[in-house]
């Protein structure tokens, strides 16, 4: 749970900095309109600003904190998490361009969009075709600010992503394919698919290992004498090394090359349960 919170709070800091970022874009369109404020005054409205995007995110975003605090195991599934990206990107969109729309809202009334801006719907709606053209330049402004946001969250980026192990030498990880249960997916740290195990159909004690092309690499079989031990083989059927548990750490499966020397490990990862990690030592 400390980590899922880690990471709201993260994602929550992020729309914040996006907020400020339309605070000055709103500062530089409408600066005439403060003239008679010295530096002081305008430092002390950005710092009272800052409670004010505090209340509107935490208001905006309530179900997106509520689905991201769930407890239970259903907000470790990968799937789940990418529903709450789709919902904070969709969420948090239409807010980005009513922030921006508020920097042209305020040369004609003299404040900013609030509720009141509920009676004045119906007009604002039949004339927002030629807002988005007469300023474009705050749909363009507005646009950059939902590809930054888009990109920080998506899952390979590590500051509001999603999960990602802080163990050292993580180069890839192991995932149950949806459509065929009989195989496993192999994917690199990034998410691209690199191959899959799948079980032979006539020797069952053996799992074959294939390239994304689906040309076979080898396969992995349990060794007859340890039986703690998996070897791995060429598609030649040389030994290539073994798995084995770790002793210390049975969540750990231990990678040996063929001379007995560990080059890495499998772990389940710690917040998507159908992952399994593979690092590099």
């Amino acid at each position: 749970m400390a980590q899922h919170l880690g990471l709201l709070l993260k994602r929550l800091g992020l729309i914040m900095g996006v907020y400020t970022g339309f605070r000055l874009v709103f500062y530089a369109l409408n600066h005439h309109q403060f003239v008679n404020n010295d530096l002081v005054d305008i430092g002390f409205a950005f710092i009272h600003g800052l409670r004010f995007d505090l209340s509107s995110i935490l208001i905006t975003n309530i179900f997106f904190i509520l689905f991201s605090i769930l407890p239970g195991n259903l907000i470790n599934k990968s799937s789940y998490q990418s529903f709450l990206k789709v919902l904070f990107i969709v969420v948090n969109f239409i807010f980005i361009f009513v922030n921006m729309a508020d920097s042209e809202y305020y040369k004609f009334t003299g404040k900013r969009i609030n509720l009141d801006v509920v009676d004045l719907s119906g007009e604002m709606a039949a004339q927002l075709d030629q807002f988005i053209v007469n300023y474009w330049h705050l749909d363009l402004l507005g646009l950059i600010f939902f590809i930054i946001l888009s990109f920080l969250i998506a899952p390979n980026i590590s500051f509001a992503g999603g999960y990602q192990s802080k163990s050292y030498g993580r180069t890839g990880y192991l995932k149950k394919d949806r459509l065929d249960p009989d195989r496993t997916n192999i994917y690199d740290r990034n998410g691209s698919r690199k191959g899959y195990l799948k079980q032979d159909r006539l020797f069952k004690d053996r799992t074959y290992i294939y390239d994304r092309d689906g040309r076979k690499k080898g396969y992995i079989k349990q060794d007859r004498l340890f039986k703690d031990q998996t070897n791995i083989y060429d598609r030649d059927g040389g030994r290539e090394g073994y798995l084995k548990k770790d002793r210390l750490d049975k969540d750990r499966t231990n990678i040996f090359n063929q001379d007995g020397s560990r080059e890495g490990y499998l772990k389940q990862d710690n917040l998507f349960e159908d992952r399994t990690n593979i690092f590099n030592d």
